[in-house]
């Protein structure tokens, strides 16, 4: 959004979030120009566009380093029904590949010419989605209905910091709202060590706060046990690290099934099998 700054502080937030969602998404040169006027027809795409989303739950979100400060929903996420082998087979990703690890790595290599590593990715105003963003030569488009979930379940924001960037990973991977996201929804996994590239791991508090969310960008690669804690090594993907995008190779970050330093990890996957 080439005219953030000159946008009255007050507004910034809001403006931040519809255009993130892709609500209101501004004009061609990239300006958002709030002080202009809008028309009836311009209103009137504004409501449609509201009206894909369902009314968001809980209150207000605050991502930040140390994490995010609302308490995710203690329930489980609901089981959803998996594809038909038949079904599962005619499930393609954004680039119209099968839905393998394979091809999901590929595509995080496309999303890494779009935001390689260092790239201002934090709270404000430089890390928000934006729909019209292209990777590999396709549109990101509107939240998926699978990454509003994520944001309803932990009551964090997908839209901008750590979660906004993971759900932009996850739908260049497996789709947006309006490009055949809706073909691919959450489920929980049962083990962290199930990790696959492209899966959505939120890291949780024993206090019951959600601290971090970032993307796998492998499978597990090694373990080892720790005071009886296995530790499963991934490379990951991340936004909101230091206020910036960060690709942690083989070997730098673990996750784990049970809780170790007061720490614990939910994983999310797409995938249909």
């Amino acid at each position: 959004m080439a005219d953030y700054s000159s946008i009255p502080g007050q507004y910034q937030d809001a403006v931040k979030n519809v255009y993130a969602l892709g609500i209101i998404t501004g004009y061609s040169d990239g300006s958002f120009s709030g002080t202009n006027i809008m028309n009836r027809g311009q209103a009137a795409i504004v409501i449609q566009r509201m009206a894909q989303y369902a009314p968001a739950t809980g209150g207000e979100h605050n991502q930040f380093d140390g994490g995010m400060e609302q308490k995710p929903e203690s329930k489980p996420v609901e089981s959803t029904p998996e594809p038909t082998p038949e079904e599962a087979a005619a499930l393609t990703l954004r680039d119209g590949s099968a839905p393998t690890p394979e091809n999901a790595l590929k595509i995080i290599d496309e999303i890494l010419q779009v935001y390689p590593s260092g790239t201002p990715w934090g709270k404000d105003n430089t890390g928000f989605r934006n729909p019209n963003v292209k990777i590999g030569g396709r549109e990101l488009g509107l939240m998926s209905g699978a990454v509003m979930r994520i944001g309803s379940i932990t009551r964090a924001s997908m839209q901008s910091a750590c979660g906004g960037f993971a759900g932009v990973v996850s739908d260049a991977i497996f789709g947006g709202k309006n490009n055949g996201g809706e073909n691919f929804p959450i489920r929980q996994l049962d083990s962290v060590s199930q990790v696959r590239p492209g899966d959505i791991i939120v890291k949780m508090g024993t206090d019951g706060i959600a601290k971090h969310i970032l993307t796998a960008a492998s499978e597990v690669n090694k373990t080892d046990t720790v005071n009886g804690v296995t530790r499963y090594y991934i490379s990951t993907y991340e936004g909101n690290n230091n206020d910036k995008v960060s690709y942690n190779d083989y070997g730098v970050k673990y996750v784990t099934d049970g809780v170790y330093r007061d720490i614990y990890y939910v994983v999310y996957t797409r995938y249909p099998d």
